[in-house]
């Protein structure tokens, strides 16, 4: 959805859209659509912003989430309100813009439509723990219902690059809402057609991503793409669908998972003794409508497309395990003997509910629960754009900080909203700053009328020091508006790229 075409003018929202419309017929076939949106419309933009990223006055972020939420009710039962916004293509925000960002797109969308799904605003790239501490010193938990990511990593590195997002998640679901591995095009555009190997490759791929994801504890996943969609600044082709709408086959790989992991709950994966390259994962599902536990099975070792294809491993399962039926990658039935061997092309073993319990499985790993409610009251910060600098905590991420210069005064634009129907008074407060640090004034006593937010004048000196010493870089504001009304604000302020966060190179 593109902000700017359903609203183009700050009072005015079109109706009869090509959204209403796809909405509608997709309600009326049993879709469940999960919408997502990453422009701020023009009208909207402050000085110094671009469409986009996000816009800086969040009450018309949640106006717009709560007509939104009124308007499609019943037809659109989640949203995601940004695209990927760590990184710069979509905005690269720092987490914390994100965090008050996605405060307030809660708060909107649950006011328009209390049953709606609000998703935390999806990042990509490799998760990080700075990613995690910052989401969790905002309190961020109780405004996203589930906790989304896109990966585009290799299935066999989910479980180990995903380590920080299950503290991040604090209990919510986890979303994996794209996925892929793209595989370079041969053919002219605007077909820009797989080569033949690189069709079937990325066949097997669709079955090692979905169950290695399940088995990694994501609750949903959802690949990348359906229909023919390249990019030619990579070569890479992502479509499962050909520009005629014809299937390539992972397409129909596609649909064998559907058919045979339906209602899939995991198990857990089995790790079999002295064969790394075997991946095993337990499901219990209603293939063809019948309660079994499937295996889904397959022997790789990590690397490139170059790479794979190639790993041939023997395995076996426990005499005492009823077989029910085997299919292959593409859900042709190979007949009721499981392979001596497992291979890069996934097969897809039925054996009796219940018997899986046989096998010595490691669980999905599960994100432990926070306590918190969601409160009207919001902090932000908005620094010019000009003073975001990109960071790598590990390889393959993406982060934005808020840079400064050590030793001078530095103004912070500092905004409080009341989200609620009434008016509040409270305080904001200094809770952390680092030793050292000069922040004026230290608090603030407020008074808010019903949807009207205040700014909060405040500056900012830090002290010269060494880039590379280990540092303390952690602000936090602390609001109090009554029991349960005591909004956080937390953010970084960095002097040099690599302040006050362990790098990791592997």
């Amino acid at each position: 959805m593109r902000w700017q075409d359903i609203q183009p003018q700050r009072d005015h929202f079109e109706s009869g859209t090509t959204y209403d419309s796809a909405a509608e017929i997709q309600t009326r076939y049993g879709l469940k659509v999960l919408q997502v949106f990453h422009d701020t419309p023009g009208w909207a933009v402050s000085e110094g912003q671009t469409c986009g990223r996000f816009v800086t006055d969040l009450r018309i972020l949640y106006r717009f989430g709560e007509v939104m939420g009124r308007r499609f009710k019943g037809q659109v039962p989640a949203w995601e309100p940004w695209n990927e916004a760590n990184i710069p293509e979509f905005g690269g925000h720092t987490t914390d813009e994100m965090c008050a960002y996605q405060k307030a797109a809660w708060l909107g969308f649950k006011a328009g439509d209390p049953n709606c799904i609000v998703c935390w605003n999806v990042s990509t790239a490799a998760p990080t723990p700075l990613q995690t501490q910052t989401i969790i010193e905002n309190e961020t938990w109780p405004y996203f219902d589930t906790y989304n990511i896109h990966t585009y990593d290799w299935p066999d590195s989910y479980a180990r690059l995903w380590r920080p997002i299950y503290a991040a998640a604090s209990g919510r679901a986890i979303w994996v809402t794209e996925s892929d591995r793209g595989i370079k095009y041969e053919g002219p555009a605007p077909w820009c057609e797989l080569p033949r190997k690189g069709e079937l490759q990325k066949a097997e791929f669709m079955a090692q991503s979905y169950a290695s994801s399940l088995g990694a504890g994501v609750a949903r996943h959802f690949h990348f793409i359906l229909g023919n969609y390249h990019e030619t600044h990579n070569g890479v082709q992502f479509g499962l669908l050909r520009m005629d709408q014809t299937p390539r086959p992972a397409y129909v790989a596609l649909a064998a998972i559907g058919r045979l992991l339906a209602g899939a709950r995991c198990l857990g994966k089995w790790t079999i003794a002295d064969r790394p390259d075997t991946h095993v994962y337990a499901f219990s599902a209603l293939p063809d409508g019948h309660r079994r536990d499937v295996l889904v099975a397959w022997a790789e070792i990590p690397g490139d497309w170059d790479t794979r294809g190639k790993t041939t491993v023997d395995w076996q399962l426990p005499a005492d395990i009823p077989v029910h039926g085997v299919y292959d990658y593409l859900g042709r039935s190979i007949g009721p003997a499981v392979p001596a061997q497992l291979r890069s092309a996934p097969v897809f073993v039925l054996v009796e509910s219940g018997s899986a319990s046989k096998l010595p499985l490691t669980p999905p790993p599960e994100s432990e629960p926070r306590p918190g409610k969601p409160c009207p009251v919001v902090l932000q910060l908005v620094m010019p754009p000009t003073t975001a600098v990109k960071i790598q905590q590990i390889p393959w991420s993406c982060e934005y900080e808020h840079r400064v210069q050590a030793g001078e005064r530095t103004e912070l634009p500092l905004w409080l909203y009341n989200f609620s129907k009434g008016p509040l008074q409270g305080t904001v407060t200094v809770e952390h700053l680092p030793e050292g640090w000069t922040f004026t004034p230290p608090s603030w006593t407020v008074t808010l009328g019903p949807m009207a937010r205040a700014g909060l004048t405040a500056t900012v000196v830090i002290p010269q020091q060494q880039p590379t010493e280990p540092a303390d870089c952690w602000v936090k504001l602390r609001g109090d508006f009554g029991p349960d009304c005591k909004p956080v604000l937390a953010f970084r302020l960095i002097t040099e790229p690599g302040q006050g966060y362990p790098r990791e190179t592997d």
